[in-house]
C-alpha cells in the first residue's frame, strides 16, 4: 500500500470515526434534554460489572467495507 493510499484509508477512518462520535453526543443531549421533561423519574443505570471498554480493536478496511455494503439505508430525525 503506498503512502498516499495508506493516508487516504488514515483520513476516510478518522472521517467515520468523528461522525460516530459526535452522532453519539448528539443523541447523549437529545437523551438528556428529553428525559427532564419526563413526569415520571428516569430509572438508575445499574451498577457496571466487569471490564472497562476503553479501547476500540483496529479493524480492516475490508472488514469496514463488508459491514457497509450489508446494512440498507437508514435515517434518524437526529441527521436532520
Amino acid at each position: 500500500m503506498s503512502l498516499v493510499h495508506g493516508t487516504l484509508h488514515c483520513a476516510v477512518c478518522t472521517m467515520f470515526s468523528k461522525f460516530f462520535v459526535d452522532k453519539i453526543c448528539a443523541l447523549k443531549r437529545a437523551i438528556a434534554a428529553e428525559v427532564t421533561t419526563l413526569s415520571t423519574p428516569f430509572p438508575t443505570n445499574a451498577q457496571f460489572v466487569g471490564e472497562p471498554f476503553d479501547a476500540i480493536p483496529t479493524v480492516t478496511v475490508i472488514e469496514v467495507t463488508k459491514i457497509i455494503t450489508s446494512i440498507s439505508a437508514k435515517s434518524s430525525p437526529l441527521d436532520f
